[in-house]
């Protein structure tokens, strides 16, 4: 499905929920540290190939920045962002990739 132009979901006097790309959304929207909470969970990185061609970690990396940029901007000081990264454990190591290793 190719991204829609943002729009008002909803709004209460709590917030508003706008759906379209993030990015776009978040520029046409928000003005700087104007948010509260960002909660999101974007495509996981994988890190082995799949036959759709997922990005790579570099890739993937290079990608998410613009998302980054972004929260940066428009969170407030005291705001929150919750990211669901997935991830996996690597081998040999007692780190977490950013990429997950599904078979």
């Amino acid at each position: 499905m190719p991204p829609t132009d943002p729009h008002l979901a909803y709004s209460t006097p709590l917030g508003r929920a706008y759906v379209g790309d993030a990015v776009g959304t978040l520029q046409a929207n928000c003005e700087d540290e104007s948010v509260d909470l960002i909660v999101t969970s974007p495509p996981f990185a994988l890190t082995r190939e799949k036959e759709y061609g997922n990005a790579n970690q570099e890739s993937y990396l290079r990608w998410f920045q613009g998302f980054a940029d972004e929260f940066w901007r428009v969170l407030k000081p005291t705001g929150s962002l919750v990211l669901d990264l997935g991830g996996a454990w690597e081998p040999g190591r007692p780190t977490k990739s950013i990429t997950v290793n599904h078979p």
